[in-house]
């Protein structure tokens, strides 16, 4: 079954030939073209179905090549539309990604995928399936499934698929770690609970927003890096205009917090938002610091976040706002009211003490920010 053609010369050979390739037999490719058949119609389909089938063959026998000691999902004949992406490998799900070329700089994903995907226990697999492989000279063309790397789920939230259309997304490859043998230790030493711990540890070293700089009327390097924008001391005036700035809706949600929550924010407090996309969903995050007890051994300093959307564009029920510290949940409101504008947590801690932030959707998705801090 071909879709393309494609010529590779003896020089290129030897990038296939490696230990996280491997060739089909004829049978395996015959299996995976009729199976194609029976389960679309369409032939765009039928294609993808057909590689997304050689790609699970080819990740079977790499894993038994490679790892043999794994429990493997059984090679069933009876796979269905969704079964296709995945692999359940002992505790873990593999969520099949296929590209025909490892040169490409981006990878449509079934959006089948990001839905029932598991966060503690799944990985993003970036498997390079090429047709028509010369291995010797005058042979018969073969199959190459190469494996070429792994994304964690955690790795996954700090990054912003483009959704196509109801079916696709877009990832980056760049996203992707190309380390086929950390894929293999994961698989092999830690159980889910472990990877979700090691996760978390990934981001606790990360770089963190030191809000502190924005009480000084300065951003800092990495927020500038991360396009955040700082907005001018609050005032609670507001024009009321059909296209107000950021500041001035900002400020509506602050007047009404204080009104209805008894929300107190001084006038020395300084904001910053930033933009966000996941999907179809336009975000805008405020961030809002100032200092508490500045008086005594111990200052602290406190972090307001109030998550609501871009004009023209709305939050999903049941969209959470998360935000731990190095040990425990503080906050986690959720949106359960389609009317509502917003969602806002507040939290209080030391300074240098860091906060951790996370945005989850209703789909199960969710977006990690890096670390809050304050070093004044």
């Amino acid at each position: 079954m071909k879709n393309t053609t494609m010529e590779y010369d003896s020089m290129n050979l030897g990038n296939f030939l490696t230990e996280d390739s491997i060739f089909l037999t004829l049978e395996q490719v015959n299996l995976a073209a009729d199976m194609s058949q029976t389960l679309a119609t369409h032939t765009r389909k039928q294609w993808q179905a057909y590689l997304n089938i050689l790609a699970r063959l080819g990740i079977i026998e790499w894993l038994r090549q490679r790892a043999p000691e794994l429990s493997i999902e059984k090679d069933s004949t009876q796979l269905s539309n969704s079964s296709i992406h995945q692999l359940n490998v002992g505790n873990f799900r593999l969520n099949l990604i296929v590209t025909d070329s490892s040169q490409n700089s981006e990878v449509c994903v079934p959006r089948v995928i990001l839905e029932n995907s598991q966060p503690q226990s799944s990985f993003y697999v970036l498997i390079e399936v090429i047709e028509d492989v010369p291995v010797l000279e005058d042979a018969e063309e073969q199959v190459n499934v190469s494996v070429l790397g792994y994304l964690t789920q955690a790795q996954l939230n700090q990054q912003n698929p483009i959704i196509l259309d109801d079916e696709l997304a877009l990832f980056s490859t760049e996203w992707f770690e190309f380390k086929p043998d950390n894929l293999l230790l994961y698989l092999r030493c830690f159980e889910p609970e472990a990877v979700s711990s090691q996760q978390r540890l990934s981001q606790a070293i990360k770089p963190a927003l030191n809000v502190g700089h924005w009480l000084k009327n300065q951003l800092g390097q990495i927020a500038e890096e991360l396009s955040w924008t700082l907005l001018p001391p609050l005032s609670y005036s507001s024009a009321f205009r059909d296209l107000r700035s950021p500041m001035e809706l900002f400020t509506d949600a602050v007047t009404e917090l204080r009104n209805q929550a008894q929300l107190v924010i001084p006038l020395e407090a300084r904001t910053a938002y930033r933009d966000l996309v996941w999907g179809e969903i336009a975000m805008r995050l405020y961030v809002t610091t100032w200092q508490i007890n500045t008086n005594i051994n111990s200052p602290e300093w406190t972090l307001l976040l109030l998550l609501t959307s871009q004009p023209s564009s709305s939050l999903p029920v049941g969209t959470q706002l998360t935000v731990r510290d190095e040990l425990q949940v503080l906050e986690e409101p959720v949106l359960t009211n389609p009317t509502q504008d917003y969602i806002y947590a507040q939290v209080i801690g030391a300074y240098n003490e860091q906060f951790f932030v996370t945005i989850h959707f209703p789909n199960g998705t969710a977006i990690t920010l890096p670390p809050f801090t304050f070093i004044g």
